[in-house]
Protein backbone atom coordinates (compact mmCIF):
# COMPACT_ATOMS: atom_id res chain seq x y z
CA UNK A 1 0.00 0.00 0.00
CA UNK A 2 1.07 3.52 -0.34
CA UNK A 3 1.33 6.02 2.52
CA UNK A 4 -1.77 7.74 1.26
CA UNK A 5 -3.80 4.67 1.71
CA UNK A 6 -2.25 3.49 4.93
CA UNK A 7 -3.28 6.72 6.08
CA UNK A 8 -6.84 6.66 4.64
CA UNK A 9 -7.80 3.48 6.04
CA UNK A 10 -5.62 3.69 9.47
CA UNK A 11 -8.18 6.41 10.23
CA UNK A 12 -11.20 4.16 9.48
CA UNK A 13 -9.86 1.42 12.13
CA UNK A 14 -9.26 3.78 14.42
CA UNK A 15 -12.71 5.31 14.26
CA UNK A 16 -13.95 1.64 14.72
CA UNK A 17 -11.29 1.58 17.78
CA UNK A 18 -12.73 4.39 19.37
CA UNK A 19 -16.65 3.13 19.04
CA UNK A 20 -15.74 -0.10 20.57
CA UNK A 21 -16.93 -0.04 24.04
CA UNK A 22 -14.11 -2.71 25.25
CA UNK A 23 -11.41 0.40 24.28
CA UNK A 24 -14.17 2.78 25.76
CA UNK A 25 -14.83 0.85 28.92
CA UNK A 26 -10.85 0.44 29.78
CA UNK A 27 -8.53 2.99 32.14
CA UNK A 28 -5.28 1.58 31.10
CA UNK A 29 -4.14 1.29 27.08
CA UNK A 30 -0.74 -0.40 25.87
CA UNK A 31 -0.74 1.36 22.17
CA UNK A 32 2.17 1.18 19.62
CA UNK A 33 3.56 3.76 17.26
CA UNK A 34 4.04 2.20 13.62
CA UNK A 35 6.41 1.43 11.40
CA UNK A 36 6.47 0.76 7.88
CA UNK A 37 2.92 0.19 6.37
CA UNK A 38 1.19 -1.02 9.92
CA UNK A 39 -2.03 0.73 11.05
CA UNK A 40 -1.00 4.28 12.20
CA UNK A 41 -1.84 4.97 15.61
CA UNK A 42 -1.07 7.90 16.02
CA UNK A 43 -4.58 9.62 15.28
CA UNK A 44 -5.51 8.03 18.37
CA UNK A 45 -2.66 9.46 20.20
CA UNK A 46 -4.28 12.94 19.97
CA UNK A 47 -8.27 11.48 20.29
CA UNK A 48 -9.89 13.26 23.17
CA UNK A 49 -11.32 9.42 24.13
CA UNK A 50 -7.40 8.36 24.54
CA UNK A 51 -6.99 11.43 26.93
CA UNK A 52 -9.13 9.91 29.78
CA UNK A 53 -7.16 7.44 30.09
CA UNK A 54 -3.42 5.86 31.19
CA UNK A 55 -1.34 5.60 28.25
CA UNK A 56 1.59 3.18 28.14
CA UNK A 57 3.91 1.98 25.14
CA UNK A 58 6.41 -0.81 24.65
CA UNK A 59 9.97 -0.31 25.36
CA UNK A 60 12.51 -3.50 24.23
CA UNK A 61 14.06 -3.66 27.58
CA UNK A 62 17.62 -5.95 28.54
CA UNK A 63 17.54 -9.78 27.74
CA UNK A 64 14.83 -8.59 24.68
CA UNK A 65 11.63 -8.32 27.17
CA UNK A 66 9.39 -5.86 26.20
CA UNK A 67 7.56 -3.38 29.32
CA UNK A 68 5.57 -0.82 28.84
CA UNK A 69 6.71 2.83 29.63
CA UNK A 70 3.60 5.72 30.66
CA UNK A 71 3.02 8.30 28.19
CA UNK A 72 0.81 11.54 27.49
CA UNK A 73 0.52 13.06 24.11
CA UNK A 74 3.69 15.62 23.53
CA UNK A 75 6.25 13.05 26.13
CA UNK A 76 9.53 12.84 24.35
CA UNK A 77 9.94 9.92 22.20
CA UNK A 78 13.13 8.50 21.13
CA UNK A 79 14.65 5.95 18.42
CA UNK A 80 14.60 2.39 20.13
CA UNK A 81 15.38 -0.80 19.24
CA UNK A 82 14.54 -1.63 15.35
CA UNK A 83 14.28 2.15 15.12
CA UNK A 84 10.86 2.06 16.92
CA UNK A 85 10.50 5.36 18.61
CA UNK A 86 9.38 4.74 22.13
CA UNK A 87 9.53 7.45 25.32
CA UNK A 88 12.71 9.03 26.70
CA UNK A 89 10.68 8.98 30.36
CA UNK A 90 11.27 4.92 31.77
CA UNK A 91 7.76 5.26 34.07
CA UNK A 92 7.14 1.54 33.76
CA UNK A 93 3.64 0.11 34.34
CA UNK A 94 3.20 -3.43 35.86
CA UNK A 95 1.91 -5.17 33.11
CA UNK A 96 -1.06 -6.66 34.60
CA UNK A 97 -2.34 -2.86 35.29
CA UNK A 98 -3.04 -2.66 31.63
CA UNK A 99 -6.56 -3.42 30.67
CA UNK A 100 -6.29 -3.71 26.60
CA UNK A 101 -2.82 -4.05 24.56
CA UNK A 102 -3.53 -2.32 20.95
CA UNK A 103 -0.81 -4.97 18.89
CA UNK A 104 0.47 -4.76 15.41
CA UNK A 105 0.54 -7.47 13.83
CA UNK A 106 1.71 -9.15 9.89
CA UNK A 107 -1.12 -11.13 9.38
CA UNK A 108 -4.14 -13.25 11.57
CA UNK A 109 -6.50 -15.51 10.90
CA UNK A 110 -10.34 -16.73 11.65
CA UNK A 111 -9.20 -18.21 15.10
CA UNK A 112 -7.69 -15.16 15.91
CA UNK A 113 -4.07 -16.37 15.60
CA UNK A 114 -1.69 -13.42 15.40
CA UNK A 115 1.37 -13.80 13.37
CA UNK A 116 4.40 -10.61 14.67
CA UNK A 117 7.53 -10.23 13.32
CA UNK A 118 8.83 -13.65 15.01
CA UNK A 119 10.93 -11.65 17.53
CA UNK A 120 7.80 -13.50 20.41
CA UNK A 121 7.89 -10.07 22.58
CA UNK A 122 4.54 -9.45 22.81
CA UNK A 123 3.80 -13.51 23.18
CA UNK A 124 6.09 -13.34 26.22
CA UNK A 125 5.01 -10.11 27.75
CA UNK A 126 1.29 -11.59 27.18
CA UNK A 127 1.87 -15.21 28.64
CA UNK A 128 0.15 -14.61 31.62
CA UNK A 129 -2.80 -13.84 29.79
CA UNK A 130 -3.60 -17.54 28.66
CA UNK A 131 -4.69 -18.10 32.49
CA UNK A 132 -6.94 -14.60 32.57
CA UNK A 133 -9.01 -15.00 29.50
CA UNK A 134 -10.62 -11.52 30.56
CA UNK A 135 -7.74 -9.10 30.89
CA UNK A 136 -5.86 -8.16 29.65
CA UNK A 137 -7.70 -7.77 26.37
CA UNK A 138 -5.38 -8.16 23.49
CA UNK A 139 -6.51 -6.37 20.30
CA UNK A 140 -5.19 -6.47 16.68
CA UNK A 141 -4.95 -3.87 14.46
CA UNK A 142 -4.56 -4.72 10.42
CA UNK A 143 -5.59 -4.06 7.29
CA UNK A 144 -8.40 -6.68 5.98
CA UNK A 145 -6.09 -7.83 3.58
CA UNK A 146 -3.38 -9.36 6.22
CA UNK A 147 -6.11 -11.87 6.82
CA UNK A 148 -5.02 -15.49 5.63
CA UNK A 149 -6.78 -19.19 5.96
CA UNK A 150 -4.97 -20.51 9.12
CA UNK A 151 -1.49 -19.27 10.71
CA UNK A 152 0.40 -21.97 12.65
CA UNK A 153 -0.07 -21.79 16.31
CA UNK A 154 2.12 -22.55 19.17
CA UNK A 155 1.40 -23.33 22.98
CA UNK A 156 3.46 -19.77 23.57
CA UNK A 157 1.50 -17.91 20.87
CA UNK A 158 -0.81 -15.38 22.48
CA UNK A 159 -4.27 -15.69 20.63
CA UNK A 160 -6.32 -12.10 20.08
CA UNK A 161 -9.35 -11.19 21.59
CA UNK A 162 -10.53 -9.25 18.55
CA UNK A 163 -9.26 -7.52 15.39
CA UNK A 164 -10.39 -4.65 14.27
CA UNK A 165 -10.20 -3.76 10.66
CA UNK A 166 -11.14 -1.34 7.97
CA UNK A 167 -14.71 -3.80 8.11
CA UNK A 168 -14.99 -3.75 11.71
CA UNK A 169 -14.42 -5.61 14.95
CA UNK A 170 -14.24 -9.49 14.87
CA UNK A 171 -14.55 -11.15 18.30
CA UNK A 172 -12.41 -14.54 18.75
CA UNK A 173 -13.94 -14.99 22.00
Amino acid sequence: MVPGQVASISESIIKHVIEFKPFLMAQTVALYLPVDNEVDTSPLLNHHKILEKKLCLPVVRPENKLGFSQFKPGDSLQSGVYGILEPCNKDWLDIGSIDMFLLPLVGFDAQGTRLGYGGGYYDRALSHCKKNAKKPIVVGLAFQFQEVAQLPCADHDVPLHYIVTENGVRSFL
